[in-house]
């Protein structure tokens, strides 16, 4: 069993959107990932096959004539949201980039190598409506070898449950919006000092990773997948904001801080500390980092392109979720790079969170 934890901190009213704000985007430096690397063969000077090790987290976008390799209409899993094309975007360069890492290639996504490396296995999303998103991409780029079978057995639209038949792999989106349940402890509401978004989000990880630890028997993986950030320009989401971009930043252009800084490195805090307690008790986790591949993509998100203009919604300027086909199918990029090195052993899950810090400053 793989586990994907997906959730957000804020809430985006009315479309149960999440929301994150990203102060200036006007940025000098770049974020850089030590959270995972992979090892690429490389034939050195002396004709000597070689073992270079790369982070697959940092590097830059860069032109892909090539993609997309799937299209709104090919692919019936395209929420209406995130089905731009359909609601008449006029550009379509946002869905023609790539990921490419500083110090090696990162393989475009193989739906063939990965329905195989996944056969007998079973994948849940659990988080929110970003996270449907990202299992969305992965239905549409598996469609090029099967579509699955809806096999749901709850009647609840938010949670579904699909089966891949050929390769008795299941695929599974499980409602979580705030990851963990709260309650108020005082039914008059609270009397004491306002904690705080931060230690509520300390709090929801915290307690997510240790249920998972106490399981008796789970013997998959838990991949925590790091937030995407919104791109809001001129405005709040409820004030006007928008994200009218066309094209990706450079790594040069822009940079994590803020709100989005401390949220972050809350999650690896708490992503390393599970990891810890989970070498006693025999748990793996992964920490498939996404944030500086998404902060660098302004130009992927729906904006108006989620419903048609003359509808009579009550929608904002969608800055959250992004555009099918679009940028987080390099998610599913790195998530097979991931479970192909995985599976051969020579992946690096090493964690410098002092080093992290001192290069976001």
């Amino acid at each position: 069993l793989f586990l994907f934890l997906t959730a957000v901190p804020l809430y985006y009213p009315l479309i149960s959107y999440p929301l994150f704000l990203l102060s200036n985007l006007s940025r000098s430096s770049s974020p850089s990932s030590l959270s995972s690397s992979s090892s690429n063969v490389v034939e050195d000077s002396k004709n000597h096959i070689t073992t270079k090790k790369c982070d697959i987290f940092t590097g830059e976008w860069v032109p892909n004539p090539s993609a997309p390799y799937y299209t709104n209409n090919t692919c019936w899993a395209i929420h209406n949201h995130q089905n731009c094309m359909k609601y008449g975007r006029p550009d379509t360069d946002f869905m023609k980039w790539r990921w490419k890492p500083d110090d090696c290639e990162l393989p475009i996504f193989n739906p063939s190598q990965f329905l195989e490396l996944v056969r007998g296995k079973s994948l849940a999303f659990v988080g929110d409506s970003v996270g449907r998103n990202q299992m969305q991409s992965l239905i549409c780029l598996l469609s090029r070898v099967e579509y699955p079978v809806d096999v749901s057995t709850s009647t609840d639209e938010l949670s579904r449950r699909w089966e891949y038949i050929n390769y008795n792999f299941t695929i599974e989106n499980i409602w979580s919006p705030y990851l963990v349940k709260a309650r108020e402890a005082d039914p008059n509401g609270p009397a004491g000092t306002d904690l705080g978004v931060y230690y509520s989000y300390r709090k929801a990880f915290r307690t997510a990773f240790r249920a998972i630890n106490s399981l008796k028997n789970f013997k998959g993986i838990t991949f925590l997948r790091t937030f995407a950030p919104s791109h809001f320009e001129n405005g709040l989401w409820n004030e006007g904001g928008n994200c009218v971009r066309r094209r990706p930043f450079l790594s040069t252009e822009t940079h994590l801080d803020g709100q989005d800084l401390e949220l972050y490195m809350t999650q690896l805090e708490e992503f390393k500390g599970a990891e810890r307690e989970g070498v006693q008790t025999g748990k793996q986790f992964r920490l498939l980092d996404t944030t500086e591949a998404t902060l660098m993509r302004p130009d992927g998100h729906p904006s108006k392109y989620g419903h048609w203009p003359e509808e009579n919604a009550t929608l904002y300027n969608d800055c959250v979720h992004w555009c099918l086909p679009g940028p987080i199918d390099t998610w599913n990029d790195f998530l097979l790079e991931m479970l192909t090195m995985e599976k051969m052993g020579s992946f690096d899950w090493r964690l410098h969170l002092s080093d992290r810090k001192m290069k976001f400053k």
